[in-house]
């Protein structure tokens, strides 16, 4: 069973058993924060060599939840559902992980062997041991299921590699669409064109008449008001969210181009650049 959650993390569930053990394999895939993660399997940094039952047990002190910052109530959680006999201990000075756990069949040395001989050549040590735990908890034939997470690993390590190069994909095309954006273009409005004839009439008529003195705009629109002036006010107001188009034929002005630096006439108006 795969589930994809949110902010890019995907859960993949493997349920199985055999004739003397049951067996739940969990792949959770997902960015690595910038501060690390850790948990009951490890770091997940690709260092199996940490990702010990030795490890794991002397962090626990750090890694467990205080009952006053908890999500979940005494029922519900791990101290309540498990026994004291179960709780892992430290282990002694000298002991090695693995000593005394016993086997369903055979040795600790035998199921290591056993699994050197099943899996391909060139298995790493780290696999190696973890097919030896499967085997030592549920026989042989567990041997088989280590061969086939090995290669489920390896597919989920291909695909999280294609994702991640499709997320970088996407991201540079969004920067660039982003940057895109960011360059507004512009367009000085023309004869024969809607937005010519607001800007016209702003000038003509509409600064004349006091018409931006009743809006409060004359500080904007006044008569010393050039051509691209008035197209850029107007602009401006058409992105305020208060402002009513009213009358106007230009639903989505432009913003001016620059142009001459010097105050020129054209079209019987005054220009400014």
């Amino acid at each position: 069973m795969k589930f994809v959650l949110p902010n890019r993390v995907t859960l993949l569930v493997n349920l199985g058993k055999n004739p003397s053990f049951n067996f739940l394999d969990i792949f959770i895939t997902m960015p690595l924060p910038a501060d690390g993660t850790r948990g009951h399997c490890g770091k997940a940094d690709g260092d199996l060599s940490d990702d010990t039952k030795k490890a794991f047990v002397s962090s626990m002190s750090e890694n467990r939840v205080s009952a006053e910052e908890s999500l979940f109530n005494a029922g519900v959680s791990l101290a309540a559902l498990a026994d004291s006999s179960t709780q892992p201990t430290e282990l002694e000075e000298g002991e090695e992980e693995g000593e005394g756990d016993g086997c369903v069949e055979g040795s600790d040395e035998e199921a290591l062997a056993l699994c050197a001989n099943e899996l391909p050549a060139g298995t790493s040590q780290s696999w190696l041991e973890v097919c030896a735990t499967d085997v030592c908890a549920g026989g042989p034939e567990m041997a088989d299921h280590t061969m086939d997470l090995a290669e489920q690993a390896e597919e989920v390590a291909e695909e999280v590699e294609l994702q991640e190069q499709v997320y970088a994909e996407e991201q540079a095309a969004r920067a660039v669409a982003q940057a895109n954006q960011a360059v507004v273009s512009c367009h000085t409005c023309a004869t024969g064109e809607a937005c010519f004839n607001d800007v016209r009439w702003a000038l003509q008529y509409g600064i004349p008449n006091g018409y931006y003195k009743e809006k409060g705009k004359s500080s904007q629109m006044n008569e010393l008001t050039c051509f691209e002036e008035a197209q850029l006010n107007l602009w401006m107001w058409q992105h305020d969210p208060e402002f009513v188009v009213g009358g106007m034929m230009e639903k989505s002005m432009a913003r001016p181009c620059a142009g001459q630096s010097a105050v020129h006439t054209k079209n019987g108006l005054k220009y400014c650049r």
